[in-house]
């Protein structure tokens, strides 16, 4: 046994040296393999989470619509009775209590992120953008002088009735946007109606055609199109109406529309801004200036021509738009 003793001792030290050997090539690697990992992270980052998740529940893109009326946009991860979790593309995994929620649908367009209801993108104060209402998507809109109810029936598809507080005249519409690009949507439209008490005397027809250019934080539509009132010819001619919409927030937002019919004989501007209410639904305010030719003014001096001169109104203009 006491022969041994030399033979380990020797094997031993061996090893130790090896190992300290070893160790000592590892020190001097560790700063180049530090120095590689830090140029890497420089010159390929990777974000803080994965957007495209292979783990994720699906591949479809959500909206989920808030009792509050705002909307989440994102990839499902987790839904249960507590909570629904989405992976969004600004703010990664978030959670979002299920009391909270009024619905849960896949949602077509993964850019639209914003938090504005998709559903009043399209809108103006009288007149639409080209780009239409997601099929299920209904909305009314109530006027001072009466409401309106606008459904998306089908892709592209719009239908809407029209009225007063008195019903008359009645219209019903039907619109159809198709987009070029993500940036360009066309579309086209038709009214028609008149007095349901009259049989029908008083018809309004007018077709129209839509061009939009933008997207639902800026936008800017051209329309043209040919009114006919039976019993008003003064009011029957050629338009073409120009609108936009500018987002200054969230939940405020600044928009014109202008108008001119039959050669400028009528010409309609309408500034104003559209807000959101924390309960749900929105609410537009305009000032109105309108001109049109008045038959009972006298005939200007100069003029000689005999056409009426035009007569200049102006008034407020509020309206309340809420999905239904």
């Amino acid at each position: 046994m006491h022969n041994m003793h030399p033979l380990l001792n020797a094997n031993l030290l061996k090893m130790i040296r090896i190992d300290i050997q070893v160790l000592f090539a590892l020190m001097m690697l560790i700063p180049t393999l530090l120095r590689a990992q830090q140029l890497d992270s420089i010159q390929n980052p990777r974000p803080a989470y994965d957007w495209y998740d292979p783990y994720k529940k699906d591949n479809v893109y959500y909206r989920v619509t808030l009792r509050d009326g705002q909307f989440r946009y994102g990839y499902l991860i987790r839904e249960n009775e507590w909570e629904v979790v989405l992976r969004t593309k600004r703010l990664g995994d978030v959670s979002i209590p299920k009391q909270t929620v009024e619905s849960i649908m896949p949602y077509r367009d993964p850019k639209a992120t914003d938090r504005r209801d998709p559903i009043f993108a399209n809108r103006y104060f009288l007149m639409s953008s080209a780009e239409p209402i997601d099929p299920g998507d209904h909305y009314v809109l109530i006027n001072l002088w009466g409401p309106e109810l606008h459904m998306g029936v089908a892709r592209g598809f719009t239908a809407s009735v029209q009225t007063t507080w008195i019903a008359n005249p009645v219209l019903v519409g039907l619109r159809y946007g198709q987009p070029i690009n993500p940036y360009l949507h066309v579309g086209a439209g038709l009214l028609y109606g008149g007095d349901l008490f009259q049989r029908g005397n008083g018809n309004i027809f007018l077709p129209t055609a839509t061009a939009t250019l933008g997207d639902r934080r800026y936008n800017l539509s051209v329309s043209l199109g040919k009114l006919h009132a039976s019993e008003q010819p003064q009011l029957s001619g050629t338009f073409l109406s120009a609108g936009g919409f500018v987002a200054v927030s969230d939940r405020l937002g600044v928009l014109f529309e202008a108008g001119q019919l039959s050669g400028g004989d009528a010409r309609l501007l309408m500034p104003g801004v559209r807000w959101q209410r924390r309960g749900g639904g929105y609410i537009q305010l305009a000032a109105v200036g309108l001109s049109y030719p008045d038959p009972q003014a006298p005939e200007p001096p100069t003029a000689g021509s005999g056409v009426p001169a035009n007569k200049l109104i102006r008034f407020p203009f509020v309206s309340w738009i809420r999905r239904f």
